[in-house]
């Protein structure tokens, strides 16, 4: 019984201002590096002439080849991510933080691989 005592209380949040000084450093780098891709897109990217009409045609063609191919690939890895969702709650104790963890991990990574593809294809016609 004393064991189990003892169990109850790991992973437990005795001093949030603890909790607030490790997590305070990463959120503030992240937020940084969000305004620095921010700032680079539009510099570096985006303020950039995008050349004759011709090449803007074939680079608002290849956009939206590329908006449809991960509408399409987003549409299958969702089912994915709905069946790993449901293992993870089959064989963890504790599914609720590492589901929904999970989840707003799979999101955050397809908002990055949809703004990554987007990014790419604007910076492509610049370049040429």
């Amino acid at each position: 019984m004393a064991s189990r005592a003892q169990n109850e209380n790991v992973g437990k949040i005795d001093d949030m201002g603890d909790l607030i000084i490790k997590i305070a450093p990463a959120l503030g780098a992240s937020l940084l590096g969000i305004l620095v891709i921010i700032f680079l897109a539009r510099v570096r990217v985006m303020s950039k002439d995008k050349g004759s009409a011709k090449m803007v045609a074939i680079a608002d063609s290849i956009k939206e080849g590329a908006k449809a191919f991960l509408h399409k690939e987003y549409i299958y890895l969702s089912g994915f991510v709905l069946a790993m969702f449901v293992i993870i709650g089959v064989i963890t104790t504790d599914w609720e933080k590492t589901g929904i963890s999970f989840l707003l991990g799979a999101i955050l990574s397809a908002a990055c691989g949809y703004c990554g593809m987007l990014i790419a294809v604007e910076a492509n016609v610049r370049t040429a």
